[in-house]
């Protein structure tokens, strides 16, 4: 038979301007509903059944935490939370008093009536089963519960869909308590989540709403009543009973024309006029290391994670060092509400960073929180609830997939399942319809993704099956093949567009290696994997991790029959290569470079012996043997014209350097310049990295040095702030190095221009200590020192700087520019009155240059060693050297290093008394400048010239 909702007897129990209705699990305050959590209200029931008695912390404990273990804390916290609730405008609860040590006891008055007695004073409006009470705050949600209102003015049908525990039922409360006073019959809330027999759906709606009936056909009777009903209906929960709910949501709205439906789910009703709201996790902080608290407290899901964390640890603040930890946390938690406040309520137990490292550990970290519905109270259960609906194809297809480390298309989920494209594509969809996966539409493809939660579960199930070697294994060789595929675009694509569509493939690669080197793995395929990666590596400046890859592979060719191989080749090559610029020259890097030359050689691969041979005159140049880098460099010279003219410009621009190191400057200018482009929109974009790094940057960076010390300060400015610039668009790490390295630091040293030689070198220490780069870290402590000697003459902390320059140089080997960096600091250690430590350094300095051949920057030692023999006050040494230097870079062609020793000569020549034949030397060199006036050594010379008369 019908009823009227709401008209079985119930109790309410009124004290103060409260009213309590056990039952309903609600508490209203003036007829407006209380925000309490449950366990507040278990426990308010429990001290108001028993006004006056006292309560023991053991009775209150067992009644409101019946099956779980608590201690007194827990009481603790939610004797503060229900307190706070009763609190009156002083802020103090009359209500409750405290028994010290033993208990609480219930003090107010209390009228107890039925709930549809005359006594009710609340609103008539207010007919429903109050909403249980959700968190005092709602983070982020502004405009989803404004939008999903906007959604049921007009339309009667309305559905939140979103993966579990992301808090759709948070949306959903939110949204329907708003809707209380428009709603004549009251809101409900159907909680379909306790009932796995879908036939009970019709049941649960009419025992909500009071319905009493003995009907065969509960469904249509719940229509006839509610024929001429205006009210709210909130469905939460819908996945598990989705056919069944969806067809009680059909019959409704067909009978009942003022019954609007609110349904929320993991998956859509599909049907007619259902509007879907998709609901995505909380919004994030982007990632970043320079993240400050109060930037990171700006972002949704780090607001929820701070009051989480408060409430458990009640002295918890974010600080500008944990906030980058707390945005990790909160990405790698994909913004899904129900695991960050899991993850918060372990800060009295872990340090954020160390939450951060026991995320791997989901599900022993993420594991269970108080209060809310069983499905929720841990991680797992929320994922095993959404696991345990599919059928077992559907079950095994997610499981396959959380093999992939990020998104993947259709093809890849078929290519690991061994299943047909477009039965992955159908299963796929599906899943993505139950919010278990993300579908990304794009204008040509199709991509997917789990939530990282989602995909360390389902990792977890797969890790348990017997087919995650299987799958494994598919996925390894999927990836290698996929690898192969982009080196072979690798040579004719550009390299942002091959870099932008492969990047993806570099998690993919560590998932794969990290199952083929372990001990289910196979190590033939961590061999051919590592070698397909390797341009991968190459390309993105993943130096170090290239180096520990190779070797590993390397180490396991004896067990693989592999020996002597291409993969061998490609491995031992970049290898030596990565070698080199993470630890230098090194006898390892040489043995290793040296194999792959042999195998290149018994192979007859050109493209790789030309590498190879790239790289050894690389070597060459840095351990300062430049005679041997040009003879070899003229003989890779005659390969590539011969067999492979695609190198001839990489090959060139080398030589150009050992030229120019040997003093041969103007071969080494005219053999570069004939490469070089200077307006080049971009930097070559095809194969990019196959000798490193970009050609053309190679030939600029080379010519910024020559323009400078041959006499063209501003052509070397500009080209300077030309190639940094195009390097930097690039994104390619080891070719900005390069190309501030080489000349984007040096240039404004050497010119004087202290504010761009500062921000090229912060960006070269930042790019060098990220991509962990040994062999430049001994120059930026050069230059960090020369910075502040040539700022401050005489700096104790740029001396102590060069002086540890100096040494690291030594240790690795790297002696290229060293002559210059050991000249450099005997000049500071003049300045600083330390005679002998600066004698010492010059003459160490020039006998580095002779035995290295290394001419270039003779003319500026000879001056240095002018300057000290100056201070020791041996002016006619002094005059002898500077004369020296001078005829030298004459010869040479170095007018910057020829001004330079002009205007010390010049100086002394003042000083001595002979101002005519200062400015007649100073001006003839002077004169052979056509630009550059505002650089330090001509503004110099003017200053000189203009004080004779």
């Amino acid at each position: 038979m019908d009823g009227d909702p709401g008209a079985h007897v119930a109790k309410r129990l009124e004290f103060g301007p409260f009213v309590l209705f056990p039952e309903r699990q609600s508490l209203m305050r003036n007829g407006v509903p209380v925000r309490l959590g449950t366990r507040a209200l278990d426990l308010l029931t429990a001290l108001i059944e028993r006004p006056g008695e006292l309560v023991s912390k053991h009775d209150l404990i067992t009644r409101v935490w019946p099956t779980t273990h608590v201690d007194e804390s827990n009481l603790k916290v939610t004797m503060t939370c229900l307190r706070k609730a009763l609190a009156g405008e002083d802020g103090c609860d009359p209500y409750i008093a405290t028994v010290i040590g033993r208990g609480y006891r219930f003090v107010a008055p209390i009228v107890v009536t039925s709930a549809n007695g005359p006594a009710d004073r609340g609103p008539a409006k207010a007919q429903g089963n109050i909403l249980p009470a959700g968190t005092a705050h709602i983070f982020g949600r502004d405009a989803e519960i404004a939008g999903v209102g906007a959604d049921l003015l007009q339309h009667r049908i309305v559905s939140i869909v979103g993966a579990g525990g992301i808090g759709k039922t948070t949306v959903a409360l939110a949204v329907a308590e708003a809707a209380i006073d428009r709603m004549r019959d009251g809101v409900w809330l159907v909680d379909f989540a306790p009932f796995n027999d879908p036939a009970l759906v019709p049941y649960a709606v009419a025992s909500t709403i009071g319905l009493k009936t003995n009907s065969t056909d509960v469904l249509a009777t719940l229509c006839d009543h509610l024929r001429d009903r205006e009210m709210l209906l909130l469905f939460d929960n819908c996945e598990h009973v989705i056919e069944t709910a969806a067809d009680c949501v059909v019959r409704l709205a067909g009978s009942a024309k003022d019954v609007t439906i609110l349904a929320t789910s993991r998956e859509p009703l599909c049907v007619k006029g259902e509007r879907v709201r998709r609901l995505a996790g909380l919004g994030l902080p982007p990632r970043s290391t320079h993240l400050t608290a109060a930037e990171a407290l700006a972002y949704p899901a780090i607001q929820l994670f701070v009051e989480r964390a408060r409430a458990r640890l009640e002295a918890f603040q974010l600080d500008d060092r944990d906030a980058p930890l707390a945005a990790e946390i909160g990405c790698r938690l994909d913004g899904l509400a129900l695991a960050i406040e899991l993850a918060a309520t372990r800060v009295d137990v872990f340090s954020i960073r160390t939450l951060l490292d026991q995320l791997d550990d989901w599900h022993g970290l993420l594991i269970e929180r108080r209060g809310g519905p069983p499905r929720q109270r841990t991680l797992i259960a929320t994922l095993d609830w959404s696991h345990n609906l599919l059928s077992t194809d559907e079950a095994d297809m997610l499981n396959a997939v959380s093999v992939f480390a990020g998104s993947f298309t259709a093809e890849d989920a078929s290519a690991v399942t061994c299943v047909s494209l477009m039965d992955a594509t159908d299963k796929l969809l599906h899943l993505a319809d139950r919010s278990l996966l993300a579908a990304d539409r794009a204008p040509n493809m199709m991509t997917f993704r789990l939530l990282e939660t989602t995909r360390a579960y389902c990792r977890d199930r797969l890790r348990g099956s017997d087919t995650a070697g299987t799958i494994n294994r598919r996925h390894a060789e999927h990836i290698c093949a996929a690898l192969d595929r982009a080196a072979s675009e690798w040579a004719h694509e550009e390299a942002p567009t091959w870099g932008s569509r492969h990047r993806p493939l570099l998690d993919e690669l560590r998932v794969a290696l990290t199952w083929a080197g372990s001990d289910v793995g196979d190590r033939t395929v961590m061999v051919l994997l590592t070698c397909a990666g390797t341009p991968l590596w190459n390309h993105f400046c993943r130096t170090d991790e290239c180096c520990q890859a190779t070797a590993r592979a390397i180490a396991e060719l004896p067990a693989t029959g592999l020996v002597g191989s291409a993969a061998e080749m490609k491995l031992q090559t970049f290898l030596a290569a990565t070698l080199m610029f993470t630890r230098g020259p090194i006898p390892s890097t040489i043995k290793a470079a040296e194999r792959a030359l042999e195998i290149s050689t018994a192979l007859g691969d050109i493209d790789f012996h030309l590498r190879i041979q790239w790289l050894l005159a690389g070597f060459e140049i840095l351990t300062g043997r430049h005679v041997a880098a040009r003879d070899r460099m003229l003989s890779f010279l005659s390969v590539a014209h011969e067999r492979d003219h695609s190198a001839i410009r990489d090959g060139a621009s080398l030589l150009a350097l050992a030229e120019f190191y040997g003093g041969r400057l103007d071969s080494a200018h005219q053999r570069v310049s004939q490469y070089y482009q200077p307006d080049l929109a971009g930097l070559e974009n095809v194969r990019m990295a196959r000798f490193v790094f970009d050609s053309n940057t190679k030939c600029g960076v080379t010519i910024g040095m020559f323009q400078w010390v041959m006499g063209w300060p501003e052509r070397a400015a500009r080209n300077v702030e030309t190639i940094v610039r195009q390097t930097l668009a690039t994104g390619h790490d080891m070719t900005v190095i390069t190309a501030l390295a080489m000349s984007g630091v040096p240039v404004p040293l050497w010119r004087k221009d202290f504010d761009d030689a500062r921000r090229g070198l912060d960006m070269l220490q930042i790019l060098v200590e990220r991509n962990d780069l040994g062999i430049w870290r001994p120059m930026v402590l050069y230059f960090r020192g020369a910075l502040a000697c040539t700022e401050c003459e005489g700096s104790a902390e740029g001396i102590k700087l060069l002086k540890q320059a100096v040494v690291g140089l030594d240790a690795i080997q790297h002696n290229a520019r060293k002559p210059l960096v050991l000249g450099t600091l005997a000049e500071a250690l003049a300045k600083a009155g330390r005679l002998s430590e600066a004698s010492a350094a010059v003459r160490r300095a020039l006998d580095c240059a002779e035995q290295q051949g290394e001419l270039w920057c003779v003319p500026e030692l000879l001056r240095v060693e002018a300057s000290v023999s100056i201070v020791e006050g041996n002016s006619a040494e002094a005059e002898r050297l500077l004369g020296k230097s001078i005829t030298l870079s004459s010869e040479m062609g170095a007018l910057g290093w020829q001004l330079r020793a002009a205007n010390g000569l010049a100086a002394l020549w003042l000083d001595g008394g002979r101002p005519q034949c200062a400015r007649a030397m100073l001006q003839a060199i002077y004169d052979r400048f056509t630009e550059g006036y505002d650089t330090g050594d001509l503004k110099m010379a003017r200053r000189m010239l203009n004080t004779i008369d």
